[in-house]
């Protein structure tokens, strides 16, 4: 979080945030602490309130790090990618994907409320009225996150 307030703080107009220099910064300060793993982001640009970022910024960094905690043998190398693009002009798609072991067969997005991490994950997507998905990337798994680029209360406004 601390990338997103210096984001915020850096631009003239701290009430937007850019996606493609946001995610990518915040993906180099979390891959600091798995330098075995490449960090792959390419990230379409597009524009969103601070009031978006943050919560987008805590489930990017939490499925991120999950990634480089569980996808891979402790030891093995491995790639992590955050990838980026507008579907619509209103809309946003977001993976985070590896090449690893992928997810438990027991597995379940909608019943994986013990795991903290997976919590937050959840209720960030809520947060950002986005709908979470979960597939696997042959190897590996990727989660999926569309989300409108404003939220309700920008739309209402």
């Amino acid at each position: 979080m601390a990338t997103v307030h210096d984001q915020l703080w850096r631009q003239a107009d701290a009430s937007e945030v850019d996606l493609a220099s946001y995610l990518s910064s915040l993906a180099a300060a979390v891959a600091t602490a798995a330098p075995r793993h490449a960090t792959v982001v390419e990230v379409e640009p597009a524009m969103v309130s601070a009031g978006l970022a943050v919560p987008l910024g805590l489930l990017v960094n939490e499925l991120v790090a999950n990634a480089y905690k569980y996808a891979y043998a402790p030891g093995e190398e491995g790639e992590v990618r955050v990838a980026g693009k507008r579907t619509t002009k209103e809309h946003y798609r977001l993976e985070v994907s590896d090449l690893g072991r992928g997810l438990p067969s027991e597995f379940n997005l909608g019943r994986s409320r013990t795991s903290l991490g997976m919590r937050v994950v959840t209720s960030m997507a809520a947060q950002l009225n986005g709908t979470l998905t979960v597939s696997p990337a042959e190897p590996g798994i990727r989660f999926t996150l569309e989300f409108p680029l404003r939220g309700l209360s920008e739309r209402t406004a």
